[in-house]
């Protein structure tokens, strides 16, 4: 038999105006961000049926920061509730009933840690790093 699984999540993120040096370029690739569920971490539960959708808002201008919402909704199918459940207890994401969708993010979804706002000469990443992540959250086993 397999379960439904649904995860809602609603993510803001800040970054420091002092970081930003150049906001046109900053701006276009912070709402550009495309945030993805890291699926492979539950590839042992064989997980199956996985979707997942994420919006990402625009830049917000806030007194010291910009921020930005991300709204997203995970379904998947599991064939037991209860290695999920465990699963999720060892990794500190599930105690009991209650949901740390604030490391659910952190451990599960990816893209969204820093903004790479350019390239140096050697090809790596200038990033800006996100100041501060604010994540509600909640699962639901159907």
């Amino acid at each position: 038999m397999q379960y439904k699984v649904e995860i809602e999540l609603n993510i803001t993120q800040h970054v420091s105006k002092s970081n930003v040096d150049n906001f046109d370029e900053f701006v276009d690739v912070f709402e550009d961000a495309d945030p993805y569920f890291i699926e492979d971490s539950f590839d042992h539960l064989g997980i199956s049926s996985v979707s997942s959708n994420f919006k990402v808002g625009k830049c917000e201008d806030q007194k010291d920061t910009y921020s930005r919402t991300i709204n997203g909704k995970i379904t998947f199918s599991v064939n037991s509730i209860d290695e999920l459940k465990e699963f999720l207890e060892e990794e500190y994401v599930l105690d009991d009933s209650d949901f740390d969708s604030n490391r659910f993010v952190r451990y599960y979804i990816g893209d969204i840690d820093a903004v790479n706002v350019s390239e140096d000469e050697d090809g790596d990443f200038i990033s800006i790093e996100i100041d501060e992540s604010d994540v509600d959250g909640e699962i639901n086993f159907n």
